[in-house]
């Protein structure tokens, strides 16, 4: 009498409770079998009166669905073909049902306000499981859960943006990604810390994921895009720039990192120019405030008093795309790393500061203030010359634009803008 042989191709596609199973019938040994599908334990060598599933594909090789396993469990399978008593089986195939718990990740925290922020979250795996319901839940205290605050954002794998709203000013919260799946648990991603935006506050400096930065090469990189732009659209009195600007800026442990887009008729830097001052020419100043009291009559004219001016220093064409350091030791200015990229006549400058090279009035470093807790000075002034149009400087100011009594940032920045960091 000819022997059946059947053989166990795979176990494919494990969730946390299923798996699909292949076999193939090579020889019925010229028996009609009456059923043909696969078994299963976790022990070796299963047979069907532990666990089976015929399979219902007529066809061969064949296939069938793998019930009711549990989660994170090795298994032993088995194809296996009967007539009556007589059963023979295949070789054995172990695999691996899913742990059951989805990879969930809070990505970071953007737009934040007075009131509200987005939070970008993934769901990278299911764990094995159909996720059902996602989104994000905060609270003021640690661990929140969906019983707190909470979002819904669809369902299924993927990167997703929730919005979070009716939060209080001011106000520190603790935020992170949730998943629901079909066995009906709920699952978390990884906790955030953010604060919303305190009143008064003009604009914010966004905190860079660990170990990222953004390259200083004058391109508004990938990075830059979680970062919304500030626009820069004050005119100084009387003047008439051809401008139009925006500004990002972005921290991490070490350094401030900002880019101004400007685009411009006619790029007119103090090189291309026979005769004249560099500020006179097209250019960005940043400045900044580290004291205390942000409304002191001051501005980085006053050496080692807490302001300081970072402009950028276009010497040559070969400063383009390239970091280039700029040092100063005058009190006044700050040294940093910048770069600018041309684009037909726009330009993008591009600025790497390092904290420690930023001192208060009392000359404790940057580096040592509660950057979550304090409020800080900030203003951008971008000259604009047009060859052979204009003869003298036609300046855009973000926020001191010497609209009223008053001087530019460089002299008083009483009227710069307001920024914190988040």
């Amino acid at each position: 009498m000819e022997v059946a042989k059947i053989v166990t191709l795979s176990v494919e596609y494990p969730s946390a409770d299923t798996a699909v199973g292949y076999g193939n019938l090579i020889d019925d040994g010229g028996v009609s079998f009456i059923e043909r599908g696969m078994c299963w334990d976790t022990s070796p060598n299963p047979t069907i009166y532990v666990h089976h599933q015929p399979s219902e594909n007529p066809t061969n090789p064949f296939s069938c669905i793998l019930r009711e396993l549990q989660p994170g469990t090795e298994y032993h399978a088995r194809a296996y073909t009967r007539n009556g008593d007589d059963i023979t089986y295949g070789n054995d195939v172990l695999f691996t049902t899913k742990e059951g718990k989805p990879v969930i990740a809070t990505m970071r925290i953007t737009d934040v306000t007075t009131n509200s922020a987005l939070v970008v979250s993934t769901i990278e795996d299911d764990g094995g499981y159909r996720i059902v319901s996602r989104g994000v839940c905060w609270s003021s205290g640690e661990n929140p859960t969906v019983e707190d605050g909470s979002t819904t954002d669809g369902s299924g794998l993927g990167s997703y943006t929730s919005t979070i709203k009716d939060l209080v000013m001011g106000a520190y919260y603790y935020v992170r990604a949730y998943a629901r799946n079909t066995h009906g648990d709920v699952h978390y991603g990884n906790l955030q810390l953010f604060r919303t935006v305190p009143d008064g506050i003009d604009a914010v400096f966004e905190k860079l994921e660990a170990g990222l930065a953004p390259v200083i090469d004058g391109s508004e990189e990938d990075l830059w895009n979680n970062v919304s732009p500030v626009r820069i659209e004050k005119t100084f009195q009387g003047e008439t720039p051809t401008v139009t600007a925006y500004w990002k800026g972005m921290y991490d442990d070490t350094c401030l990192f900002v880019i101004v887009n400007v685009e411009d008729e006619d790029h007119y830097p103090r090189w291309e120019a026979p005769t004249g001052e560099v500020f006179d020419f097209d250019r960005v100043e940043l400045y900044f405030d580290l004291n205390d009291n942000l409304e002191d009559g001051q501005g980085p004219d006053h050496a080692n008093s807490g302001h300081w001016q970072a402009p950028v220093e276009i010497w040559w064409s070969d400063n383009y795309t390239r970091e280039n350091y700029r040092s100063w030791t005058n009190g006044q200015l700050v040294s940093n790393y910048q770069s600018y990229k041309l684009n037909g006549e726009n330009c993008t400058y591009e600025f790497r500061i390092p904290m420690h090279f930023l001192k208060d009035e009392n000359a404790t470093p940057f580096t040592a203030k509660n950057l979550m807790e304090k409020v800080f000075g900030f203003d951008i002034t971008v000259p604009d010359q047009d060859k052979g149009r204009t003869t003298s400087r036609q300046r855009k100011a973000w926020m001191n634009n010497l609209d009223g009594p008053g001087y530019e940032s460089w002299y008083d920045m009483d009227k710069a803008g307001k920024i914190a960091f988040r």
